[in-house]
Protein backbone atom coordinates (compact mmCIF):
# COMPACT_ATOMS: atom_id res chain seq x y z
CA UNK A 1 0.00 0.00 0.00
CA UNK A 2 0.90 3.53 -0.38
CA UNK A 3 -0.47 6.59 0.99
CA UNK A 4 -0.78 10.44 0.21
CA UNK A 5 -1.71 13.84 1.79
CA UNK A 6 -3.38 16.45 -0.15
CA UNK A 7 -1.25 19.28 -0.19
CA UNK A 8 -4.72 21.59 1.18
CA UNK A 9 -4.85 18.83 3.56
CA UNK A 10 -8.95 17.79 3.68
CA UNK A 11 -7.92 14.63 1.36
CA UNK A 12 -6.04 11.36 1.63
CA UNK A 13 -5.12 9.00 -0.76
CA UNK A 14 -4.22 4.88 -0.55
CA UNK A 15 -3.54 2.68 -3.31
CA UNK A 16 -4.01 -1.03 -2.38
CA UNK A 17 -3.82 -4.96 -3.47
CA UNK A 18 -6.87 -4.67 -4.91
CA UNK A 19 -6.45 -2.96 -7.98
CA UNK A 20 -7.97 0.23 -6.91
CA UNK A 21 -6.54 3.38 -5.39
CA UNK A 22 -9.11 5.16 -2.54
CA UNK A 23 -9.71 8.99 -1.93
CA UNK A 24 -10.59 9.80 1.49
CA UNK A 25 -11.96 12.65 3.10
CA UNK A 26 -8.68 13.07 5.78
CA UNK A 27 -10.62 14.76 8.84
CA UNK A 28 -13.93 12.64 8.64
CA UNK A 29 -12.18 9.30 7.52
CA UNK A 30 -15.19 9.26 4.65
CA UNK A 31 -14.40 7.25 1.26
CA UNK A 32 -15.22 9.56 -0.97
CA UNK A 33 -14.27 8.34 -4.61
CA UNK A 34 -12.84 4.54 -5.70
CA UNK A 35 -9.96 4.96 -8.30
CA UNK A 36 -10.94 2.00 -10.42
CA UNK A 37 -8.77 0.94 -14.03
CA UNK A 38 -5.82 -0.64 -13.36
CA UNK A 39 -5.83 -4.32 -13.55
CA UNK A 40 -3.51 -5.50 -10.72
CA UNK A 41 -1.94 -4.04 -7.78
CA UNK A 42 -1.64 -0.29 -7.36
CA UNK A 43 1.85 0.60 -6.09
CA UNK A 44 1.70 4.47 -5.59
CA UNK A 45 -0.30 7.29 -5.17
CA UNK A 46 0.28 10.85 -5.34
CA UNK A 47 -1.43 14.09 -5.94
CA UNK A 48 -0.30 16.35 -7.70
CA UNK A 49 1.26 19.81 -6.74
CA UNK A 50 -1.66 21.78 -6.96
CA UNK A 51 -3.94 19.04 -4.99
CA UNK A 52 -6.26 18.90 -8.27
CA UNK A 53 -5.30 15.38 -9.83
CA UNK A 54 -3.63 12.30 -8.44
CA UNK A 55 -1.49 10.08 -10.24
CA UNK A 56 -0.94 6.68 -9.51
CA UNK A 57 0.78 3.40 -11.22
CA UNK A 58 0.17 -0.17 -11.08
CA UNK A 59 1.12 -3.43 -11.82
CA UNK A 60 0.13 -3.23 -14.95
CA UNK A 61 2.45 -0.95 -15.98
CA UNK A 62 0.74 2.02 -16.48
CA UNK A 63 0.60 5.10 -14.79
CA UNK A 64 -2.62 7.09 -14.30
CA UNK A 65 -4.24 10.63 -13.81
CA UNK A 66 -7.33 10.89 -12.19
CA UNK A 67 -10.05 14.31 -11.09
CA UNK A 68 -9.20 14.42 -7.48
CA UNK A 69 -12.98 15.80 -6.48
CA UNK A 70 -14.65 13.80 -9.25
CA UNK A 71 -12.44 10.29 -9.51
CA UNK A 72 -12.53 10.36 -13.21
CA UNK A 73 -10.07 9.04 -14.95
CA UNK A 74 -7.79 11.68 -17.11
CA UNK A 75 -5.21 10.01 -18.50
CA UNK A 76 -3.17 6.69 -19.23
CA UNK A 77 0.20 7.05 -19.21
CA UNK A 78 2.27 4.40 -20.71
CA UNK A 79 6.24 4.40 -20.30
CA UNK A 80 8.95 2.09 -22.50
CA UNK A 81 10.83 -0.44 -21.62
CA UNK A 82 10.97 -4.34 -19.98
CA UNK A 83 9.62 -4.98 -16.21
CA UNK A 84 7.41 -3.73 -14.03
CA UNK A 85 6.54 -0.03 -13.01
CA UNK A 86 7.38 0.21 -9.60
CA UNK A 87 6.64 3.72 -8.94
CA UNK A 88 5.78 7.41 -10.43
CA UNK A 89 6.09 10.49 -9.52
CA UNK A 90 5.54 14.45 -11.02
CA UNK A 91 7.71 16.68 -10.90
CA UNK A 92 7.42 19.76 -8.63
CA UNK A 93 5.80 22.09 -11.53
CA UNK A 94 3.53 19.38 -12.24
CA UNK A 95 5.02 18.55 -16.14
CA UNK A 96 7.05 15.97 -15.89
CA UNK A 97 6.60 12.44 -14.80
CA UNK A 98 9.37 10.27 -13.85
CA UNK A 99 9.52 6.63 -13.48
CA UNK A 100 10.81 3.32 -12.39
CA UNK A 101 10.34 0.19 -14.65
CA UNK A 102 12.82 -2.41 -14.86
CA UNK A 103 16.15 -1.33 -14.19
CA UNK A 104 15.76 1.94 -15.38
CA UNK A 105 14.01 5.29 -14.62
CA UNK A 106 12.43 7.37 -17.13
CA UNK A 107 11.22 10.91 -17.69
CA UNK A 108 8.36 11.94 -19.84
CA UNK A 109 5.84 14.91 -20.56
CA UNK A 110 2.88 14.86 -19.21
CA UNK A 111 0.69 17.01 -21.40
CA UNK A 112 2.09 15.00 -24.64
CA UNK A 113 3.30 11.30 -23.31
CA UNK A 114 5.86 12.00 -24.82
CA UNK A 115 9.13 10.04 -23.07
CA UNK A 116 12.17 12.89 -22.44
CA UNK A 117 15.19 10.10 -21.75
CA UNK A 118 16.08 7.24 -19.83
CA UNK A 119 18.05 6.94 -17.08
CA UNK A 120 20.23 4.04 -17.23
CA UNK A 121 23.18 2.80 -14.66
CA UNK A 122 21.84 0.76 -12.45
CA UNK A 123 23.40 -2.17 -13.87
CA UNK A 124 20.66 -4.05 -14.99
CA UNK A 125 20.89 -7.14 -11.90
CA UNK A 126 17.15 -5.98 -11.20
CA UNK A 127 14.61 -3.40 -10.70
CA UNK A 128 14.88 0.30 -9.96
CA UNK A 129 12.32 1.33 -6.96
CA UNK A 130 11.95 4.51 -6.51
CA UNK A 131 12.13 7.75 -9.07
CA UNK A 132 11.79 10.77 -7.20
CA UNK A 133 12.30 14.43 -7.61
CA UNK A 134 14.18 17.11 -6.09
CA UNK A 135 12.07 19.92 -4.79
CA UNK A 136 13.46 21.97 -7.62
CA UNK A 137 12.80 19.14 -10.16
CA UNK A 138 16.44 19.71 -11.23
CA UNK A 139 17.67 16.43 -9.71
CA UNK A 140 16.10 12.86 -9.40
CA UNK A 141 17.36 10.22 -6.95
CA UNK A 142 16.62 6.70 -7.70
CA UNK A 143 16.85 3.60 -5.59
CA UNK A 144 17.92 0.05 -7.11
CA UNK A 145 18.31 -3.78 -6.19
CA UNK A 146 22.27 -3.01 -7.30
CA UNK A 147 22.33 -1.78 -3.46
CA UNK A 148 23.06 1.84 -4.44
CA UNK A 149 20.92 5.23 -5.03
CA UNK A 150 21.92 7.75 -7.89
CA UNK A 151 21.04 11.16 -8.28
CA UNK A 152 20.52 12.20 -12.04
CA UNK A 153 20.79 15.57 -13.49
CA UNK A 154 17.26 15.97 -14.89
CA UNK A 155 17.85 17.96 -17.99
CA UNK A 156 20.43 15.15 -19.37
CA UNK A 157 19.78 11.96 -17.95
CA UNK A 158 23.53 11.95 -16.69
CA UNK A 159 24.73 10.79 -13.47
CA UNK A 160 26.03 13.15 -10.70
CA UNK A 161 26.35 10.64 -7.92
CA UNK A 162 26.10 7.32 -6.69
CA UNK A 163 25.22 7.01 -2.87
CA UNK A 164 27.22 3.57 -1.94
CA UNK A 165 26.61 2.09 1.94
CA UNK A 166 23.63 0.04 1.77
CA UNK A 167 24.07 -4.54 1.90
CA UNK A 168 21.26 -5.10 0.30
CA UNK A 169 18.33 -3.51 -1.67
CA UNK A 170 17.39 0.01 -1.76
CA UNK A 171 13.93 0.20 -1.67
CA UNK A 172 13.21 4.33 -1.41
CA UNK A 173 15.81 7.67 -2.13
CA UNK A 174 13.88 10.93 -1.57
CA UNK A 175 15.18 14.23 -1.11
CA UNK A 176 14.76 16.75 1.96
CA UNK A 177 12.51 19.65 1.65
CA UNK A 178 15.41 22.29 0.65
CA UNK A 179 17.35 19.31 -1.65
CA UNK A 180 20.55 19.38 0.33
CA UNK A 181 19.87 16.00 1.53
CA UNK A 182 18.90 12.18 0.78
CA UNK A 183 17.14 9.68 2.84
CA UNK A 184 16.99 5.98 1.99
CA UNK A 185 16.08 3.20 2.92
CA UNK A 186 17.14 -0.76 2.89
CA UNK A 187 16.10 -4.36 2.92
CA UNK A 188 19.48 -4.38 5.17
CA UNK A 189 17.16 -2.66 7.64
CA UNK A 190 18.43 0.52 7.90
CA UNK A 191 18.12 3.80 7.03
CA UNK A 192 20.57 6.17 5.53
CA UNK A 193 20.95 10.34 5.20
CA UNK A 194 23.10 11.28 2.59
CA UNK A 195 24.59 14.65 1.64
CA UNK A 196 23.26 15.59 -1.94
CA UNK A 197 26.28 17.38 -2.93
CA UNK A 198 28.85 15.09 -1.99
CA UNK A 199 27.49 11.55 -1.40
CA UNK A 200 28.87 11.38 1.60
CA UNK A 201 26.83 9.01 4.25
CA UNK A 202 25.58 11.63 7.40
CA UNK A 203 23.95 9.27 9.56
CA UNK A 204 22.44 5.50 9.58
CA UNK A 205 19.39 5.35 11.50
CA UNK A 206 19.31 1.71 13.04
CA UNK A 207 17.12 0.49 14.62
CA UNK A 208 14.42 -1.89 12.85
CA UNK A 209 14.56 -5.89 12.75
CA UNK A 210 13.17 -6.25 8.74
CA UNK A 211 13.41 -4.23 5.66
CA UNK A 212 12.91 -0.72 5.79
CA UNK A 213 10.55 0.14 2.53
CA UNK A 214 9.95 4.03 2.47
CA UNK A 215 11.52 7.24 4.77
CA UNK A 216 10.51 10.97 4.51
CA UNK A 217 11.87 13.89 6.01
CA UNK A 218 8.95 16.67 7.54
CA UNK A 219 7.97 19.57 5.92
CA UNK A 220 10.89 21.56 7.75
CA UNK A 221 13.88 19.04 7.14
CA UNK A 222 14.10 18.29 11.03
CA UNK A 223 12.76 15.06 11.39
CA UNK A 224 12.69 11.26 9.17
CA UNK A 225 9.84 9.37 8.86
CA UNK A 226 10.24 5.52 7.75
CA UNK A 227 8.17 2.56 7.84
CA UNK A 228 9.18 -1.03 7.70
CA UNK A 229 8.47 -4.97 7.68
CA UNK A 230 8.38 -5.18 11.46
CA UNK A 231 4.94 -3.50 11.81
CA UNK A 232 6.35 0.17 12.67
CA UNK A 233 6.83 3.36 11.70
CA UNK A 234 9.83 5.24 13.32
CA UNK A 235 10.55 8.97 13.72
CA UNK A 236 14.04 10.56 14.12
CA UNK A 237 15.95 13.28 14.16
CA UNK A 238 17.45 14.54 10.99
CA UNK A 239 20.56 16.42 12.50
CA UNK A 240 21.45 13.85 14.66
CA UNK A 241 19.64 10.08 13.44
CA UNK A 242 18.16 9.75 16.93
CA UNK A 243 15.04 7.87 16.63
CA UNK A 244 12.41 9.75 18.21
CA UNK A 245 9.60 7.97 18.34
CA UNK A 246 8.95 4.08 17.50
CA UNK A 247 4.78 4.22 16.00
CA UNK A 248 3.31 0.68 16.59
CA UNK A 249 -0.07 -0.82 16.50
CA UNK A 250 -0.24 -2.04 12.43
CA UNK A 251 -0.92 -6.05 12.87
CA UNK A 252 1.90 -6.64 9.38
CA UNK A 253 4.18 -4.79 7.42
CA UNK A 254 3.58 -1.28 7.08
CA UNK A 255 4.29 0.11 3.54
CA UNK A 256 3.87 3.75 3.51
CA UNK A 257 4.36 6.72 6.01
CA UNK A 258 3.98 10.39 5.12
CA UNK A 259 3.82 13.84 6.98
CA UNK A 260 0.82 15.60 7.05
CA UNK A 261 1.84 19.01 5.08
CA UNK A 262 1.78 20.96 8.81
CA UNK A 263 4.61 18.24 10.21
CA UNK A 264 2.64 17.14 13.29
CA UNK A 265 0.65 14.15 12.28
CA UNK A 266 1.84 10.86 10.34
CA UNK A 267 -0.22 8.47 8.05
CA UNK A 268 0.72 4.76 7.41
CA UNK A 269 -0.24 2.16 5.27
CA UNK A 270 -0.11 -1.14 6.14
CA UNK A 271 -0.59 -4.83 4.52
CA UNK A 272 -3.27 -5.55 7.39
CA UNK A 273 -5.17 -3.83 4.90
CA UNK A 274 -5.55 -0.44 7.12
CA UNK A 275 -3.99 3.38 6.97
CA UNK A 276 -3.93 5.17 10.00
CA UNK A 277 -3.56 8.57 10.98
CA UNK A 278 -1.25 9.38 14.15
CA UNK A 279 -0.41 12.42 16.53
CA UNK A 280 3.62 12.84 16.22
CA UNK A 281 4.30 13.57 19.49
CA UNK A 282 7.61 15.03 18.95
CA UNK A 283 6.85 17.46 16.33
CA UNK A 284 6.28 21.41 17.30
CA UNK A 285 4.18 23.56 15.40
CA UNK A 286 5.20 24.44 11.86
CA UNK A 287 6.46 28.04 13.10
CA UNK A 288 8.69 26.24 16.13
CA UNK A 289 9.98 24.06 13.89
CA UNK A 290 11.55 26.48 11.54
CA UNK A 291 12.85 28.60 14.23
CA UNK A 292 14.30 25.26 15.74
CA UNK A 293 15.76 24.14 12.32
CA UNK A 294 17.55 27.75 11.61
CA UNK A 295 19.46 27.61 15.16
CA UNK A 296 20.74 24.05 14.19
CA UNK A 297 22.40 25.33 11.12
CA UNK A 298 23.79 28.20 13.05
CA UNK A 299 25.26 26.01 15.47
CA UNK A 300 27.28 24.26 12.53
Amino acid sequence: MACRVQPGRQLLVVAGSDGTAQIWNARSGQPLHALRGHSGTVDTAAFTPDGSEVLTAGADDTARLWDAATGQRLHVLRGDGDGRLQSAMLSPDGKLVVTAIGDTAQIWDVASGKGLRILRGHGGIGPVWSATFSPDGKLVVTASTDQTARIWRTATGDTLRVLHGHTDTVRSAAFSPDGTRVVTTSDDGTARIWDAATGKSLHILRGNTQPVRVGAFSPDGTLVLTASDDGTARIWDAVTGQSLQVIQGHREEVRAAVFSPDGTRVVTASDDGTARIWPCRVCAPIDQLMSRAAERLAER
